[in-house]
């Protein structure tokens, strides 16, 4: 499994080519690239009915518990299965794309093993989920339009390079280089080297799902893995729209991310949005963060899954935090929830930005409803900090003491 927190990344990423619109593929296709590796990988097709295919990619080069293969094309139409076949032993699966063509994958990627085992997938055209597919394994999901993977031993393995070094040390992190490329995705939309609309991921309870890329899209998604880790880093702008894992009838927080963190070099927004987490809840930009109609909640999760406390919410930025900024009368409000139903202490809300902070029609809530202490709120920006119809609320149902509401602004408090 993933042995690393986070990736140390490094980026050689320049001027970004211009990109142009097309769809998803009609024809799918799964091919090796022969003769560049000690061992060439293999894909079996199958058809178990005239409107399924299934690609068995075995064979490729084992060092260690590392498992390479080299793709020449790899794009998936719906109904269409690629299931990895590792031999025993093997704990990552390392696939690296060397053709021409971005990899489009909407259908289901599995891997046959009785243990959990990762897989890497890095291709420098880019890569998009599409609205069908489905991750069906037992494992971390690393995706990444980067061209180079870093390990623990210094070796480098280079998705352009024909002949690449191979280890059996563990991956440490991502390079970029010049030839990671954005791209564009139908209807006119840019994209982004990964994209996902309309997407449903599923995996095993405490997955991991980390995406990486010069820019990244996720749009109407939901997300069904319970105790999973949600990682995403862009080193340019980030969109995420329409982000769900509320769970179902026995309780809205039964598929609780453990961790989400986002990581974007570029603006990000997060908007039309419905989350919970019960260890943390990360935004952090280089630019500005803007939110809307969203739903943060990390105190209900305590109540089925067990925690040493209440999660913390923490959003920053070097530019501006906006909330609701084009509030019309329909929108729906932004709510971040950090409070306590049990004996555990509320979690903390922290927003810091390097320019202004505005919150409008927001809630933002550190309550204790037990006999938990009631939690702490910190708005603290370099310019401006404007609160409009917003409510920060840190009161106590129980005997102890309310929180602690910290603002600070370099520039006007309105």
């Amino acid at each position: 499994m993933l042995k690393w927190p986070w990736f140390w990344l490094s980026s050689t990423l320049g001027i970004l080519a211009q990109a142009w619109s097309v769809g998803l593929p009609a024809v799918a296709e799964v091919t090796i690239a022969p003769d560049t590796l000690p061992l060439d990988s293999q894909v079996v097709t199958e058809s178990p009915t005239p409107d399924t295919a299934l690609y068995r990619i075995q064979g490729g080069t084992a060092a260690g518990g590392n498992l390479f293969h080299s793709l020449q094309t790899f794009r998936l139409s719906p109904q269409e299965t690629a299931r990895f076949e590792p031999r025993s032993g093997i704990e990552r699966i390392i696939t690296r794309v060397l053709g021409a063509d971005r990899s489009v994958l909407d259908g289901r990627l599995q891997i046959q093993s009785s243990n959990p085992v990762d897989l890497y997938l890095l291709n420098p055209r880019g890569i998009i989920l599409g609205k069908n597919a489905v991750l069906d394994f037992n494992g971390a999901f690393i995706g990444s339009s980067s061209d180079r993977l870093l390990f623990e031993d210094g070796t480098i393995f280079e998705v352009n390079n024909p002949s690449p070094l191979l280890t059996v040390s563990v991956p440490v992190g991502l390079q970029f280089g010049t030839q990671s490329t954005p791209i564009a995705i139908e209807q006119g939309n840019l994209s982004l080297d990964l994209s996902l609309e309309n997407g449903f991921i599923r995996s095993e309870p405490g997955t991991i799902f980390h995406l990486i890329g010069s820019k990244i899209n996720l749009k109407d998604t939901y997300f069904d893995l319970a105790a999973g880790d949600v990682y995403l880093h862009s080193f340019g702008k980030m969109n995420l729209n329409g982000l769900n894992n509320l769970g179902g009838s026995s309780s809205f927080a039964e598929n609780a991310f453990s961790n989400f963190r986002v990581e974007s070099q570029g603006n990000l927004s997060l908007i039309n949005s419905s989350l919970v987490s019960s260890k943390s809840f990360q935004l952090q930009s280089q630019g500005h963060i803007e939110l809307e109609n969203l739903f943060v909640d990390t105190g209900t999760p305590a109540l089925t899954v067990p925690v040493d406390k209440i999660a913390d919410i923490e959003l920053v930025a070097q530019g501006k935090i906006l909330a609701n900024r084009n509030s019309a009368a329909e929108t729906l409000p932004v709510i971040l929830v950090a409070t306590t139903i049990n004996t555990l202490d509320a979690g903390t809300i922290i927003l810091k930005s390097g320019s202004n902070l505005e919150l409008s029609n927001s809630i933002l809530a550190v309550t204790s409803l037990s006999s938990g202490r009631a939690g702490s709120i910190t708005l603290e920006t370099n310019g401006h900090l404007r609160l409009d119809d917003t409510f920060l609320v840190s009161d106590t149902f129980a005997n102890n003491q309310a929180g602690v509401m910290n603002l600070k602004a370099s520039g006007d408090m309105t």
